[in-house]
């Protein structure tokens, strides 16, 4: 994912609804195949200093899902932010 686009973020009520449990770090998604990837901000502390890292986590989507998410226009391999 490049970068998200311009569209309103997606509530995080959508991804419940889909089955999906986010933790509060998920800041993006995006949709490639039949996989969903949520972008996750892992903050660490490091002695005096911080790091900031971003990881990924992926799932596979069922044909129901997949169609939920085609249905809602956030079937897109550009990316969407989490509300």
């Amino acid at each position: 994912m490049s970068e998200s686009n311009d569209k309103a973020p997606v509530p995080r009520q959508f991804f419940e609804d889909l089955g999906f449990e986010l933790p509060e770090e998920a800041f993006s998604f995006y949709v490639e195949g039949s996989r969903i990837v949520f972008n996750v901000q892992e903050l660490e502390e490091i002695g005096c200093s911080f790091m900031v890292r971003e990881t990924q986590e992926e799932f596979p989507l069922s044909e129901e899902q997949l169609k939920k998410l085609r249905d809602a226009g956030y079937d897109s391999p550009e990316g969407f932010l989490i509300l």
